[in-house]
């Protein structure tokens, strides 16, 4: 197994807090673009760093689509969790939101979706977020 890039770890857990607060925050006060990005940009993060760990190339895969499809091709058990909430939008290759969803309780699923797969990766990956720190 490659060695982790533990910055990159780090920023997927940077991006989760970042999010988890905002969705803490009173609901008139949540900025749902924001946590929308944040949610997909760390579950993008969390699947390349994935990838990398089991050494596959993923510098051809454009969307988070693809990367989605790769990474279940490389771990079948992750048809368990529900990415089809990813679907709400089209986001081009440098993840910058078109058309994030901006209902609270989607961009809710999402973030739901991000906590159990960076659990679920994390620990398949035998990462500790206390080693990171």
């Amino acid at each position: 197994m490659k060695a982790l890039n533990p910055n990159l770890i780090k920023e997927v857990l940077h991006d989760y807090d970042a999010a988890c607060e905002e969705l803490n925050r009173p609901a008139h006060d949540v900025v749902t673009h924001s946590v929308c990005h944040l949610t997909r940009k760390s579950i993008r993060t969390l699947l390349q760093v994935y990838l990398i760990s089991k050494k596959i190339n993923f510098s051809e895969i454009d969307s988070m689509e693809k990367l989605v499809y790769k990474s279940i091709a490389v771990n079948p058990s992750l048809v368990r969790f529900d990415f089809s909430i990813l679907s709400c939008s089209h986001l081009p290759s440098q993840d910058i939101p078109v058309n994030c969803c901006m209902n609270e309780e989607k961009v809710s699923g999402c973030f739901r979706l991000l906590n159990s797969l960076k659990n679920y990766l994390l620990d398949e990956m035998k990462v500790s977020k206390e080693k990171l720190e």
